[in-house]
C-alpha cells in the first residue's frame, strides 16, 4: 500500500537505496526490413534536480541489467543487451544520465510459415499454364485468373497485418514481386492465345497423285519439283548462325509452344534471382540497429 523504497545506512557510512518503478514504455521502431527487422529500445534515467556536483550515475560493473528468465518479448528475440552514459548539460548545470538499450531481433519462423511460403507457392501455381496445351484456351485461363485473384487477396492478407508505415516494408516488396509474377504469368498466356489465333489450323496436304489445276496434273521435274512451282533454296547456313537454342526451339513446332517452353525456363531463372537478392538484401541488413556505441553486458 505504500511506495516499494528501501533504504540501508552501513556503519561505513555507505547508503544503499533502492525503489521500485513499473512502468509501460514505447519504443519507435524502424520496419524497413519488416518481418526481419531488428529494433533497439533504450531506457534513460536522468537526475532532475541534483547537478553532477552532488550526484553521479554510474553503472554497475557486474549484473549491471538483469532480466527476468520468464521474460518473453514475443516476436521478438532478445539479442543483446548494452549500457552507456548520456550526460545532458543545460542553463542549470550538467545533470547525470545513464540509458540502457535492449537489441530486439523478430522472430521470423512464423512470418516465412503465413507469409512468405503461400505467396511463393501461388507464383509456382501460375506457372502450370507453361505446360498446358497452348489449345486448352479455356483451362489456361481458368488457371492464370484464378491464381490471380488468390495471389491478391493473399497480398492484402499478408500486408494488412503489417506494421502501418508511410515507407515500403520488405513484405510489401515479397509481395508485390509474387504480384508481378503471377501477373507475368498472365501477360504471357495471351501472348500466346494471340499467337495461337493467327497461326493457320490446319495445312493442306497434296495429293499423292499430284497436284491438279483446272483438271491438269502437273508434271514432275527432274529435280522432283511440279512444273509451275518455284522450289526453295535453302539459305546457307554455318554452325555459327545456327546455335543450340535455336536448333532446341526447333524441335517445337509452333511459336506458341516455343514461348511457353522458353516461359518454363526463364519465369523460374528469375524468380531465384530475385530470391538471391530479396534475402541478401534484407536478411542480413544491419542498419542502425546495432550496439557498437554501447558497453554490451550478458543478461542470462
Amino acid at each position: 500500500m505504500t511506495a516499494n523504497n528501501l533504504i540501508r545506512i552501513e556503519p561505513s557510512g555507505k547508503v544503499l537505496y533502492s525503489t521500485r518503478v513499473s512502468l509501460k514504455l514505447s519504443c519507435p521502431m524502424d520496419f524497413v526490413t519488416y518481418p526481419m527487422d531488428k529494433q533497439i529500445c533504450s531506457i534513460r534515467m536522468a537526475s532532475y534536480a541534483h547537478t553532477t556536483k552532488n550526484l553521479i550515475f554510474k553503472w554497475k560493473d557486474e549484473k549491471a541489467v538483469e532480466v527476468a528468465n520468464s521474460l518473453d518479448p514475443s516476436p521478438y528475440h532478445l539479442q543483446g543487451i548494452g549500457t552507456d552514459y548520456c550526460f545532458s548539460k543545460t542553463n542549470t548545470g550538467e545533470y547525470s544520465c545513464v540509458k540502457a538499450a535492449f537489441l530486439l531481433k523478430r522472430v521470423i519462423n512464423n512470418y516465412l510459415m503465413h507469409a512468405y511460403l503461400p505467396l511463393s507457392l501461388l507464383v509456382l501455381v501460375s506457372w502450370i499454364i507453361f505446360w498446358l496445351d497452348e489449345r486448352s484456351t479455356g483451362v489456361r485461363v481458368i488457371v492464370a485468373v484464378i491464381t490471380f485473384i488468390a495471389t491478391v487477396f493473399e497480398g492484402s492478407r499478408v500486408a494488412g497485418e503489417a506494421p502501418h508505415a508511410s515507407y515500403t516494408k520488405a513484405i510489401d516488396v515479397w509481395v508485390n514481386w509474387s504480384i508481378f509474377f503471377v501477373f507475368f504469368a498472365i501477360v504471357e498466356q495471351v501472348v500466346v492465345i494471340l499467337i495461337s489465333d493467327k497461326s493457320p489450323s490446319s495445312i493442306k496436304e497434296p495429293p499423292a497423285a499430284g497436284d491438279e489445276e483446272g483438271g491438269v496434273a502437273l508434271p514432275l521435274m527432274e529435280n522432283g519439283d511440279k512444273a509451275g512451282e518455284v522450289s526453295e533454296i535453302p539459305a546457307a547456313s554455318s554452325p555459327a548462325q545456327q546455335n543450340l537454342v535455336s536448333k532446341w526451339l526447333s524441335r517445337y513446332k509452333t511459336t506458341a509452344r516455343r514461348i511457353d517452353v522458353v516461359a518454363r525456363i526463364l519465369f523460374p531463372v528469375v524468380y531465384v534471382l530475385f530470391n538471391l537478392t530479396y534475402w541478401s538484401s534484407y536478411a542480413d541488413y544491419e542498419g542502425i540497429n546495432t550496439l557498437s556505441t554501447y558497453t554490451k553486458i550478458s543478461y542470462n
